[in-house]
Protein backbone atom coordinates (compact mmCIF):
# COMPACT_ATOMS: atom_id res chain seq x y z
CA UNK A 1 0.00 0.00 0.00
CA UNK A 2 1.25 3.54 -1.06
CA UNK A 3 -0.16 6.69 0.87
CA UNK A 4 0.31 10.03 1.33
CA UNK A 5 1.04 11.74 4.73
CA UNK A 6 -1.12 14.69 5.48
CA UNK A 7 -1.33 16.96 8.51
CA UNK A 8 -2.63 20.67 9.01
CA UNK A 9 -1.23 22.42 11.72
CA UNK A 10 -0.97 25.94 13.45
CA UNK A 11 1.70 27.34 15.87
CA UNK A 12 2.61 23.54 16.93
CA UNK A 13 6.17 23.95 17.12
CA UNK A 14 6.42 22.36 20.79
CA UNK A 15 4.85 19.10 19.77
CA UNK A 16 6.24 19.02 16.36
CA UNK A 17 9.27 17.30 16.60
CA UNK A 18 8.44 14.39 18.62
CA UNK A 19 5.14 14.01 16.63
CA UNK A 20 7.28 13.89 12.94
CA UNK A 21 9.76 11.76 14.44
CA UNK A 22 7.03 9.22 15.41
CA UNK A 23 5.73 9.52 12.31
CA UNK A 24 8.85 8.32 10.33
CA UNK A 25 9.30 5.21 12.78
CA UNK A 26 6.74 4.26 12.83
CA UNK A 27 5.35 4.23 8.79
CA UNK A 28 7.72 3.20 6.87
CA UNK A 29 9.15 5.29 4.39
CA UNK A 30 8.75 2.75 1.30
CA UNK A 31 5.44 2.96 1.74
CA UNK A 32 4.85 7.25 1.29
CA UNK A 33 5.19 9.16 -1.83
CA UNK A 34 4.31 12.47 -0.31
CA UNK A 35 4.75 14.13 3.18
CA UNK A 36 1.57 17.04 2.76
CA UNK A 37 1.61 19.51 5.50
CA UNK A 38 -0.98 22.34 5.40
CA UNK A 39 0.21 25.50 7.84
CA UNK A 40 -2.50 27.53 9.36
CA UNK A 41 -0.37 30.81 9.45
CA UNK A 42 1.84 29.92 12.08
CA UNK A 43 3.63 32.59 13.80
CA UNK A 44 6.00 30.26 15.38
CA UNK A 45 8.86 27.91 13.83
CA UNK A 46 6.41 24.90 12.82
CA UNK A 47 7.04 25.94 8.85
CA UNK A 48 10.42 25.99 9.66
CA UNK A 49 10.37 22.53 11.47
CA UNK A 50 7.88 20.49 8.93
CA UNK A 51 10.48 21.30 6.43
CA UNK A 52 13.38 19.86 8.20
CA UNK A 53 11.53 16.52 8.32
CA UNK A 54 11.26 16.74 4.73
CA UNK A 55 7.59 17.63 4.42
CA UNK A 56 6.00 19.49 1.87
CA UNK A 57 4.37 22.77 3.08
CA UNK A 58 1.79 24.69 1.54
CA UNK A 59 -0.48 27.29 3.03
CA UNK A 60 -3.68 27.38 4.20
CA UNK A 61 -6.04 29.17 1.70
CA UNK A 62 -8.55 30.33 4.73
CA UNK A 63 -8.27 29.27 8.01
CA UNK A 64 -9.32 26.37 9.79
CA UNK A 65 -9.34 22.46 9.70
CA UNK A 66 -11.28 22.18 7.19
CA UNK A 67 -9.89 24.48 4.50
CA UNK A 68 -6.55 23.00 5.53
CA UNK A 69 -7.67 19.46 5.12
CA UNK A 70 -8.90 20.23 1.98
CA UNK A 71 -6.07 22.23 0.58
CA UNK A 72 -4.27 19.03 1.65
CA UNK A 73 -6.27 16.62 -0.02
CA UNK A 74 -5.58 19.09 -3.29
CA UNK A 75 -2.00 17.72 -3.22
CA UNK A 76 -2.71 14.25 -2.50
CA UNK A 77 -1.80 11.86 -5.41
CA UNK A 78 -2.10 8.12 -3.25
CA UNK A 79 -4.85 6.33 -3.37
CA UNK A 80 -5.13 6.51 0.01
CA UNK A 81 -3.75 9.06 2.37
CA UNK A 82 -2.74 9.11 6.64
CA UNK A 83 -3.57 12.08 8.85
CA UNK A 84 -1.90 12.70 11.91
CA UNK A 85 -2.71 15.69 13.71
CA UNK A 86 0.35 18.23 15.42
CA UNK A 87 -0.61 16.65 18.89
CA UNK A 88 -0.69 13.51 18.58
CA UNK A 89 2.10 10.52 18.79
CA UNK A 90 1.34 8.18 16.94
CA UNK A 91 0.83 4.44 17.96
CA UNK A 92 3.58 2.11 17.46
CA UNK A 93 1.26 -0.53 16.19
CA UNK A 94 -0.86 1.89 13.92
CA UNK A 95 0.82 0.83 10.75
CA UNK A 96 0.51 -2.58 11.14
CA UNK A 97 -3.06 -2.49 11.92
CA UNK A 98 -4.64 -0.28 10.56
CA UNK A 99 -4.34 0.06 6.74
CA UNK A 100 -5.45 -3.41 6.75
CA UNK A 101 -9.22 -2.38 7.32
CA UNK A 102 -8.68 -0.85 4.00
CA UNK A 103 -8.74 -4.24 2.19
CA UNK A 104 -12.23 -4.21 2.92
CA UNK A 105 -13.57 -1.66 -0.17
CA UNK A 106 -16.76 -0.70 1.77
CA UNK A 107 -14.10 1.08 4.18
CA UNK A 108 -13.34 4.24 3.48
CA UNK A 109 -11.82 5.56 6.96
CA UNK A 110 -10.41 2.85 9.45
CA UNK A 111 -8.62 4.73 12.71
CA UNK A 112 -6.93 3.89 16.32
CA UNK A 113 -8.70 6.20 19.79
CA UNK A 114 -6.18 8.23 21.14
CA UNK A 115 -5.71 9.03 25.42
CA UNK A 116 -4.45 12.08 26.69
CA UNK A 117 -0.84 12.07 27.90
CA UNK A 118 -1.78 13.89 31.28
CA UNK A 119 -2.04 11.18 33.56
CA UNK A 120 -5.54 12.44 35.29
CA UNK A 121 -7.48 13.47 31.52
CA UNK A 122 -6.18 9.78 30.90
CA UNK A 123 -7.92 8.06 33.66
CA UNK A 124 -10.39 10.04 32.68
CA UNK A 125 -10.80 9.34 29.47
CA UNK A 126 -10.34 5.83 29.63
CA UNK A 127 -13.47 6.27 32.07
CA UNK A 128 -15.40 7.55 29.21
CA UNK A 129 -14.42 4.85 27.24
CA UNK A 130 -15.13 2.47 29.53
CA UNK A 131 -18.90 3.60 30.26
CA UNK A 132 -19.64 5.02 26.59
CA UNK A 133 -19.81 8.46 27.46
CA UNK A 134 -17.66 9.36 24.25
CA UNK A 135 -19.88 8.03 21.55
CA UNK A 136 -19.42 10.07 18.95
CA UNK A 137 -15.74 11.29 20.50
CA UNK A 138 -14.31 8.19 19.20
CA UNK A 139 -14.38 9.28 15.81
CA UNK A 140 -11.94 12.19 15.13
CA UNK A 141 -9.28 12.68 12.12
CA UNK A 142 -6.14 12.86 14.01
CA UNK A 143 -4.90 9.23 13.16
CA UNK A 144 -7.06 7.83 10.12
CA UNK A 145 -6.39 6.59 6.68
CA UNK A 146 -8.86 7.24 4.27
CA UNK A 147 -9.71 6.50 0.81
CA UNK A 148 -8.65 9.01 -1.71
CA UNK A 149 -11.27 8.00 -4.04
CA UNK A 150 -14.47 8.41 -1.61
CA UNK A 151 -13.34 11.99 -0.83
CA UNK A 152 -13.12 13.25 -4.17
CA UNK A 153 -16.47 11.80 -4.89
CA UNK A 154 -18.02 13.86 -1.75
CA UNK A 155 -15.88 16.98 -3.14
CA UNK A 156 -13.68 16.90 0.01
CA UNK A 157 -13.85 17.30 3.72
CA UNK A 158 -17.28 19.21 4.70
CA UNK A 159 -16.55 22.91 5.02
CA UNK A 160 -19.66 23.85 6.12
CA UNK A 161 -17.87 23.84 9.96
CA UNK A 162 -14.14 25.20 10.12
CA UNK A 163 -13.54 23.31 13.34
CA UNK A 164 -15.99 20.43 13.54
CA UNK A 165 -14.62 18.51 10.57
CA UNK A 166 -14.37 15.14 12.29
CA UNK A 167 -18.00 15.24 13.61
CA UNK A 168 -19.27 16.61 10.06
CA UNK A 169 -17.35 13.81 8.19
CA UNK A 170 -18.56 10.73 10.03
CA UNK A 171 -22.84 12.15 9.64
CA UNK A 172 -21.70 11.85 6.09
CA UNK A 173 -19.90 8.15 6.04
CA UNK A 174 -22.86 7.08 8.22
CA UNK A 175 -25.48 8.09 5.83
CA UNK A 176 -23.31 6.33 3.14
CA UNK A 177 -22.93 3.14 2.00
CA UNK A 178 -19.52 2.90 3.18
CA UNK A 179 -18.08 1.86 6.47
CA UNK A 180 -15.77 4.27 9.46
CA UNK A 181 -13.87 1.91 11.47
CA UNK A 182 -12.19 2.38 14.73
CA UNK A 183 -10.03 -0.37 16.20
CA UNK A 184 -10.25 0.69 20.30
CA UNK A 185 -7.01 -1.77 20.56
CA UNK A 186 -4.81 0.87 18.76
CA UNK A 187 -4.15 3.37 21.04
CA UNK A 188 -1.93 6.89 20.36
CA UNK A 189 -1.21 9.39 22.77
CA UNK A 190 -2.80 13.04 22.71
CA UNK A 191 -0.23 15.28 24.21
CA UNK A 192 -1.90 17.75 26.72
CA UNK A 193 0.84 19.20 29.10
CA UNK A 194 -2.13 20.28 31.86
CA UNK A 195 -5.89 20.49 33.04
CA UNK A 196 -6.26 24.00 32.47
CA UNK A 197 -4.66 23.89 28.59
CA UNK A 198 -7.26 21.20 27.91
CA UNK A 199 -10.46 23.15 29.36
CA UNK A 200 -9.24 26.38 27.00
CA UNK A 201 -8.89 23.99 24.30
CA UNK A 202 -12.16 22.47 24.85
CA UNK A 203 -14.34 26.34 25.26
CA UNK A 204 -12.29 27.34 22.24
CA UNK A 205 -13.67 24.54 19.89
CA UNK A 206 -16.97 25.10 21.41
CA UNK A 207 -16.79 28.97 20.39
CA UNK A 208 -15.78 28.13 16.76
CA UNK A 209 -18.09 25.43 16.39
CA UNK A 210 -21.56 25.35 15.42
CA UNK A 211 -21.00 21.06 15.09
CA UNK A 212 -19.80 21.16 18.60
CA UNK A 213 -22.30 23.55 19.96
CA UNK A 214 -25.43 21.30 18.49
CA UNK A 215 -24.03 18.11 20.23
CA UNK A 216 -23.61 19.86 23.43
CA UNK A 217 -27.39 20.73 23.24
CA UNK A 218 -28.16 17.55 22.20
CA UNK A 219 -27.18 15.69 25.43
CA UNK A 220 -30.11 18.41 27.29
CA UNK A 221 -29.73 20.38 30.16
CA UNK A 222 -30.80 17.77 32.78
CA UNK A 223 -28.07 15.32 31.72
CA UNK A 224 -25.55 17.93 31.66
CA UNK A 225 -26.95 19.24 35.35
CA UNK A 226 -27.10 15.78 36.50
CA UNK A 227 -23.77 14.85 35.55
CA UNK A 228 -22.23 17.55 37.69
CA UNK A 229 -24.23 17.03 40.48
CA UNK A 230 -23.44 13.48 40.76
CA UNK A 231 -19.78 14.20 39.46
CA UNK A 232 -18.11 14.29 43.20
CA UNK A 233 -19.33 10.29 43.72
CA UNK A 234 -18.15 9.51 40.52
CA UNK A 235 -14.45 11.02 41.20
CA UNK A 236 -13.99 9.74 44.83
CA UNK A 237 -14.67 6.40 43.23
CA UNK A 238 -12.00 6.97 40.34
CA UNK A 239 -10.05 8.67 42.95
CA UNK A 240 -10.08 5.20 45.06
CA UNK A 241 -10.28 2.91 41.97
CA UNK A 242 -6.64 4.60 40.47
CA UNK A 243 -5.00 6.02 43.51
CA UNK A 244 -5.00 9.23 41.99
CA UNK A 245 -5.94 11.98 44.36
CA UNK A 246 -6.13 14.99 41.84
CA UNK A 247 -9.43 13.08 40.23
CA UNK A 248 -11.03 14.09 42.52
CA UNK A 249 -10.55 18.04 42.18
CA UNK A 250 -10.51 17.62 38.74
CA UNK A 251 -13.84 15.55 37.23
CA UNK A 252 -16.14 17.93 39.15
CA UNK A 253 -14.02 20.88 37.33
CA UNK A 254 -14.41 18.95 33.80
CA UNK A 255 -18.01 18.77 34.47
CA UNK A 256 -18.50 22.29 35.40
CA UNK A 257 -16.87 23.25 32.40
CA UNK A 258 -19.31 20.95 30.44
CA UNK A 259 -21.97 22.82 31.60
CA UNK A 260 -20.82 25.77 30.60
CA UNK A 261 -19.59 24.78 27.19
CA UNK A 262 -23.90 23.84 27.22
CA UNK A 263 -25.09 27.47 28.36
CA UNK A 264 -22.66 29.02 25.99
CA UNK A 265 -24.01 26.58 23.02
CA UNK A 266 -28.16 28.16 24.42
CA UNK A 267 -26.92 31.64 24.30
CA UNK A 268 -25.65 31.35 20.48
CA UNK A 269 -28.58 29.73 19.70
CA UNK A 270 -30.75 32.21 20.93
CA UNK A 271 -28.39 34.69 19.06
CA UNK A 272 -29.16 33.03 15.65
CA UNK A 273 -32.72 32.62 16.09
CA UNK A 274 -33.47 36.40 16.71
CA UNK A 275 -31.01 37.22 13.91
CA UNK A 276 -33.29 35.39 11.54
CA UNK A 277 -36.45 36.76 13.00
Amino acid sequence: MIADLVMWGKNGAKTLPQVLRRIDEVIPQEFVKNKIFVDDHSSDETVKIAKSFNWKVYENPLWGIAAGANEALRHVESPFFISIEQDLLLAKNWFDIIPKYMDDPKVVVAQGIRKFTNKVLRILDEYSIQSRLLSKAYYCIDNNIFRTRFFREIEGFPAQDKIGVDVALFNIVQKSKYKWVVDENVISDHIRDSIIQHIRHRYRTVMLSETVRRNARQAGLMKHVRLFATSPLRAFQLTVRKRCPQVFFVYPILRLAMLKEYAYSKKMETIDEIELS
